[in-house]
């Protein structure tokens, strides 16, 4: 299967699916690294205007940028609330 085919199908649904609404503690450094660091990547490849097309041929709405802002401020208690500044590694 190729990647556009797999893209143009996931797309919908994580944009109708995907929900941060839950309440469970996470790894910090494993949530910034793959979950907000897979949303940036996906948001830049598909609102590049070369390869955005052909991955995403019905077209994207920057979903995935809004989704990673919500996940990235729901994260930001983690860095701030810490009494040194550095990231706490498990966070509710």
């Amino acid at each position: 299967m190729k990647i556009c085919y797999v893209i143009d199908y996931a797309h919908p649904r994580v944009r109708l699916q995907l929900d941060f609404d839950v309440d469970v503690r996470v790894n910090v450094f494993e949530v910034n690294i793959r979950l907000l660091g897979g949303l940036l990547s996906g948001h830049l490849l598909a609102s590049d205007p070369i390869t955005g097309p052909r991955l995403v041929p019905a077209g994207y709405d920057g979903t995935l940028l809004t989704l990673a802002n919500e996940l990235g401020s729901r994260l930001l208690p983690a860095f701030r609330r810490s009494p040194t500044g550095a990231r706490v590694s498990v966070w509710t």
